[in-house]
């Protein structure tokens, strides 16, 4: 338990006639200055999963340059492990308010130059990851494992890395595919009749 801490919920959100997902993280409870870091295990059965991207927001101008937002994609290539983080606290160009407000890299001050540039503007849910499943095996689920969890701001003066009250995860159809799986439902009952 963290001290005033906030919740992180992890939530993925498959499509099975896309065979895509995507991982959004929210940071709960207003309190903290949002998230630093993110592990998110993906916990499927083997085989379900074809690949895993960081999509966290991301910018290094040049070498000279400190990056900004979330370092250079670590997401593993194995398709179980979804995790990145942000410089320390006190280090140059940390971003205060991830997974709880909307923002760019410019409103938060910090120009691109040229480089590398990922997902410049972001919601208040933040896209953290996405991928592609096989839908004819499963569907891909994230929930705890030997690694989930992540690390919040104290405040959004960002000056102290703290643990969340608690961390959550939710797998849930997009909302198209949830229609469809009620469609059939109810023809499934009416066929009964």
């Amino acid at each position: 338990m963290g001290v005033n801490a906030d919740s992180i919920v992890y939530t993925n959100v498959y499509d099975t006639n896309t065979g895509t997902f995507q991982i959004f993280a929210d940071v709960l409870g207003g309190t903290s200055g949002g998230l630093l870091n993110f592990s998110v295990d993906i916990v499927s059965a083997a085989g379900i999963v074809t690949s895993v991207t960081d999509e966290s927001p991301f910018m290094q101008a040049d070498t000279s340059f400190s990056p900004a937002g979330f370092k250079e994609p670590l997401a593993e290539t194995s398709t179980i492990l979804l995790f990145n983080g942000q410089n320390l606290p006190g280090g140059v160009n940390l971003i205060t308010g991830f997974g709880q407000v909307a923002s760019d890299f410019t409103s938060e001050g910090i120009n691109y130059l040229g480089g590398t540039l990922r997902q410049p503007s972001w919601g208040s849910s933040l896209l953290i990851g996405s991928g592609t499943f096989n839908p004819l095996l499963g569907v891909p689920e994230i929930g705890p494992g030997d690694t989930a969890g992540g690390q919040l701001l104290l405040n959004a003066a960002g000056d102290t890395p703290i643990s969340p009250d608690s961390v959550n995860y939710i797998n849930t159809p997009e909302p198209a595919s949830l229609a469809l799986l009620g469609l059939g439902g109810l023809a499934m009952i009416r066929r009964r009749k």
